[in-house]
């Protein structure tokens, strides 16, 4: 029977200290039962767990959640991954060719992915280990998708990869969220195995000049014909920058909630104009002005409403606000660049001449309102 070490501390964790009872048993169980391998991600089922340490079978689902993060569990496959076991153990070079072997007998190629990552960057340790989906052969039946370039929310990637409705189709077929790490994993799950039926070979963690991509899907040629982003109820900044570093034409942002996962195809943003970009940048330097990827939207229709909202009209309304008490959120900002165009708008419609005002007479017009 293979030896293990279990730290002295555990009781004194403060993780530890704040699980249930039968949680603290769990936890401890997961390290130290039979069937954990050196790596610490095995298979387990729970009418296994419930037989050994005679807690309700009903009751193990929702125990498992209670262990996340140190603990992801692969509903579906019945797989446990004890994320710091590696690490706990005596590591040679010797244990670390023994994780590496346990890991082929894995079929969860995100999972087995997602350990070597996380043991890499928390912990500097390098496992030995050439995932097998590398070198997946792809059947000479499949055709090579050809660039479709940039592509709207009703369009389809192309028509030897597939369509929103359907990589949506398989993302249905998730449980409800419980986790956002446990979640994220089994997404890039399904969309990986949608890749390989479709004979592509799969990359998660995509390296590019910004960060890595979740996934992609790579042809005969290793190139990259799919890219995957997965983010928390809303696409975050980074993620799209990660997409534009790719430079995929066929990239898609899928996003989480606790019900559910939905997909949404990312399309390159076209360059703002000058003008545009100019006031972007200036209202993230404005006190109470917390810039996000929104302000983008904002300033286009409030353009689209005042096309006379020019970077002279941001100036003046700005340094007309400065003495003023710092907002304590943009709204009021919003606001006033507003009512600034519609000020501007009355003075110029004033006398029913359409003549121009300065700048001069809308401050004036500011003070005596």
């Amino acid at each position: 029977m293979p030896e293990r070490r279990f730290d002295d501390g555990y009781w004194d964790d403060p993780f530890v200290q704040l699980l249930s009872r039968h949680g603290k048993l769990l936890f401890a169980y997961l390290w130290t039962n039979k069937h954990c391998n050196p790596a610490g991600l095995y298979q387990i089922t729970p009418s296994t767990i419930a037989f050994e340490t005679k807690l309700g079978e009903a009751d193990i689902p929702q125990l498992l959640e209670e262990l996340a993060p140190k603990v992801v569990w692969y509903r579906g496959e019945n797989l446990v991954w004890v994320k710091n076991f590696i690490k706990r153990q005596s590591i040679s070079s010797k244990f670390l060719v023994a994780v590496a072997r346990c890991l082929t007998s894995i079929n969860n190629h995100v999972a087995v992915e997602a350990l070597i990552n996380y043991n890499r960057e928390r912990y500097t340790l390098l496992i030995p280990y050439e995932y097998p989906t590398n070198r997946v052969s792809i059947p000479s039946t499949s055709t090579s998708p050809s660039s479709t370039g940039p592509i709207s929310n009703n369009s389809l990637f192309s028509a030897s990869l597939f369509s929103l409705d359907e990589v949506n189709e398989s993302l249905s077929k998730l449980p409800r969220g419980v986790d956002r790490l446990v979640d994220h994993e089994a997404m890039k799950q399904k969309l990986a195995e949608l890749g390989v039926a479709k004979g592509y070979r799969v990359q998660s963690e995509y390296p590019t000049g910004k960060g890595r991509v979740d996934l992609c899907w790579l042809n005969r040629q290793d190139e990259i014909v799919a890219a995957f982003e997965i983010d928390y109820l809303t696409s975050k900044d980074k993620s799209v920058k990660k997409l534009e570093a790719l430079g995929c034409p066929n990239a898609c942002i899928v996003l989480r909630d606790k019900a559910k996962a939905k997909a949404e195809f990312y399309a390159p943003k076209e360059g703002l104009p000058a003008e545009e970009s100019d006031i972007i940048k200036r209202l993230g330097q404005i006190k109470g002005w917390q810039a996000d990827e929104d302000d983008v939207h904002w300033l286009q229709g409030l353009r689209s409403e005042y096309p006379g909202f020019t970077l002279a009209e941001f100036k003046a309304c700005v340094d007309y606000h400065s003495g003023k008490p710092v907002p304590k959120h943009k709204g009021i900002w919003k606001n006033r660049f507003r009512n600034w165009m519609i000020k501007k708008r009355e003075f110029e419609l004033k006398g029913g001449k359409g003549e121009l005002s300065t700048t001069k007479e809308l401050k004036e017009g500011w003070k005596q309102k």
